[in-house]
């Protein structure tokens, strides 16, 4: 019997959830004690922050020891048994319960105060039931073998201990969301749980497949397995980023993304961010800016494990699906991925963005530094396997190129500001090149792919038009004053519809669309930059029209005047060659 402040358990919570009779006249009724259960299994708001931002988290020792003694009430059941009777308890024990569980097994909880030897200082996987211990710490989750079968010697794949990992999922789903941080319960139950998938992609995408045997507990598979275990912990972004994060992240980031999920609901949570989480929205809040670190981690270890030739070789064509890519298995979780990864699209051509931490690119984006960032296209080629997904990527990497341009507008004159011209055309070339990746094995020959091609970037375009594109800061010169009388503006993005009666490279940006842009994105032009290339601006100072420019009336000699002209005054704010030069080395000219 242990005294623990006003309230002594007088019967083991065992006993106690399995009988539910009424407690000895000595010791609390039943309803008291599953109200303290509940209770105990509680934190405070200014402590669940304190979880959220990796910090140290301080509990009373009262609590930690009477949290302790409920777990070892349940130390001689197995997984399953303690399940059973989790499940017949009162919504708020039920949760509260579960909630001790994460509580106690979070190593960055500790206790105020010291001094009793029997009371854990700190929260630790050992803490947890000892059955639920031996399950999840098991080494023989995955045993190979060979069976012998009619003369035929044939490997055998055997996964054990799934009913167990099942029952514990489900005890961690009877918890709230809040308390998943990290705890060792939630990284021992997703290290489970990516053991068991890693055995699985393995066996379905084994070319011998058919010559190997798999069981789950011994029995054919019948219904999925791996969903409830996912589901139970992926909304955990703690345990999540340490897995994705580690010496082998990208293959079980790989895993997820190649094997066919019956609900792909039970993985979304992963990676799935809002448009804040990945930005510091305040940086003397240490909630917001670990938070927003941890979303760039993730995304960031997602988008590298996508970035190999080899990464984009098995997920377009997936082993064991009849060839199908990531977006036709799971559309639903491609679209999440390329949703939660916009914010970092400056990231993939190297561009620091401070108020988003976490996204680190190393060498990934760009291997070899020959800026001509063969990762970020496999990654932009990724996330256009789909329709839907491919369009949302596309359409924001569009309007980011347009900022860039508008940034160098802004002030040309600043150090190094034909860098945004440069990330301009280093987009909107992988824009092209992903597209172009995704698309090559689907047609046979170089038109059709070119068709299909400038098709989803007038998708792409239509889309950033249609949602909001107006909204950056400056675009008005694009979208009404350039874009006046015509479409100048998709043209100068996406080129022109080729031609399907021969080849052709229409489907290029317009450089010198282009670079009228980026002169139009110069609000205030000098006066006596204006006297010097006087035939560019009208009596009033302004611009002249591009159409009025470069009429398709104008003689051959005229217009390369003109562009030399044009190229000339640009050259007083910078490089004018540095976009097209950029794209190029993204995307080189066919010859």
């Amino acid at each position: 019997m242990t005294r623990l402040g006003h309230l002594t358990i007088t019967v083991t919570l065992s006993t106690l959830l399995s009988s539910c009779t009424a407690a000895p006249a000595a010791g609390p009724t039943v309803d008291e004690t599953l109200h303290r259960i509940a209770e105990s299994g509680t934190l405070t708001s200014e402590q669940l922050a304190d979880l959220r931002a990796d910090e140290p988290t301080s509990i009373p020792a009262s609590q930690m020891e009477y949290l302790n003694t409920v777990a070892r009430s349940l130390d001689e059941l197995s997984p399953h048994e303690l399940q059973q009777l989790i499940s017949t308890l009162p919504d708020e024990t039920r949760a509260g319960l579960a909630n001790s569980l994460h509580i106690l097994s979070t190593d960055t909880i500790s206790i105020a105060t010291s001094g009793d030897p029997d009371v854990p200082a700190r929260g630790s996987f050992d803490l947890l039931p000892e059955g639920i211990r031996d399950s999840l710490s098991r080494q023989d989750r995955v045993v190979l073998g060979v069976e012998a079968l009619g003369g035929t010697a044939l490997r055998q794949t055997t996964v054990l201990g799934v009913e167990d990992t099942h029952a514990i999922a489900s005890i961690v789903s009877a918890g709230d969301g809040e308390y998943r941080n990290g705890s060792a319960l939630d990284r021992q139950l997703l290290a489970a749980g990516r053991e068991y998938l890693d055995a699985q992609v393995t066996h379905d995408q084994d070319p011998r497949g058919q010559m190997t045997i798999f069981e789950v507990d011994g029995f054919t598979p019948g219904d999925p397995y791996l969903d409830h275990i996912f589901a139970a912990v992926s909304d955990d972004r703690v345990a999540v980023e340490q897995a994705v994060t580690d010496a082998k992240g990208s293959d079980f980031v790989r895993d997820i993304l190649t094997h066919p999920w019956s609900d792909e609901a039970a993985v979304k949570p992963m990676f799935d961010f809002g448009e804040l989480e990945g930005a510091v929205q305040d940086p003397n809040d240490p909630v917001d800016v670990t938070e927003a670190t941890r979303s760039g981690q993730i995304m960031s270890a997602v988008a590298s494990a996508m970035s190999t030739d080899a990464a984009w070789q098995q997920m377009s064509s997936i082993p064991g699906t009849d060839h199908h890519s990531i977006g036709e298995v799971n559309p639903e979780l491609v679209r999440t991925i390329s949703h939660s990864m916009t914010p970092y699209i400056p990231s993939l051509v190297n561009v620091e963005v401070p108020d988003r931490p976490g996204f680190d690119v190393e060498e990934w984006t760009d291997p070899g530094g020959s800026r001509s960032y063969r990762g970020s296209a496999n990654v932009f080629a990724a996330l256009s396997t789909d329709t839907e997904s491919g369009t949302d990527f596309q359409s924001h990497a569009l309007e980011e190129a347009i900022s860039a341009q508008i940034r160098f507008g802004t002030d040309p004159d600043a150090s190094h500001s034909s860098q945004h011209l440069a990330n301009a055309g280093q987009l909107l070339a992988l824009t092209d090149k992903g597209i172009a990746i995704a698309v090559q094995d689907s047609y046979d020959d170089q038109n059709s792919r070119e068709q299909a091609a400038y098709a989803q970037k007038a998708k792409a375009y239509n889309a950033m038009t249609w949602l909001g594109a107006r909204g950056i800061p400056g675009s008005d010169l694009f979208f009404d004053t350039i874009s006046a009388g015509g479409e100048p503006l998709k043209e100068a993005l996406i080129g022109t519809t080729p031609d399907p009666a021969s080849y052709t490279t229409g489907d290029r940006p317009n450089f010198r669309r282009l670079s009228y842009l980026g002169l139009a994105a110069i609000p205030d032009i000098p006066p006596e930059t204006k006297a010097n290339y006087s035939t560019m601006f009208d009596d009033d100072g302004k611009l002249r029209a591009y159409d009025e420019l470069f009429s398709s009336d104008t003689g051959e000699a005229a217009l390369k005047s003109t562009e030399y002209i044009l190229a000339k005054l640009l050259s007083e704010f910078g490089d004018h060659h540095v976009l097209q030069f950029a794209y190029d080395a993204v995307s080189p000219p066919r010859n």
